[in-house]
C-alpha cells in the first residue's frame, strides 16, 4: 500500500468485501472538547 510515495504497513485484519477506510489524521486539537467532555 502507498499513500504519497510512502509504503505502509497495511492491515492485518481482513474481512470481505470491506476496505479499510483511509484518510488524513485529525488537526492538533480537533476532539479537545469531546475528550474533555468524556473524562468529566
Amino acid at each position: 500500500m502507498e499513500a504519497g510515495g510512502f509504503r505502509l504497513v497495511g492491515s492485518p485484519v481482513r474481512a470481505a468485501g470491506c476496505e479499510p477506510a483511509y484518510g488524513p489524521p485529525p488537526a492538533l486539537g480537533e476532539h479537545d472538547d469531546e475528550v474533555t467532555e468524556a473524562v468529566k
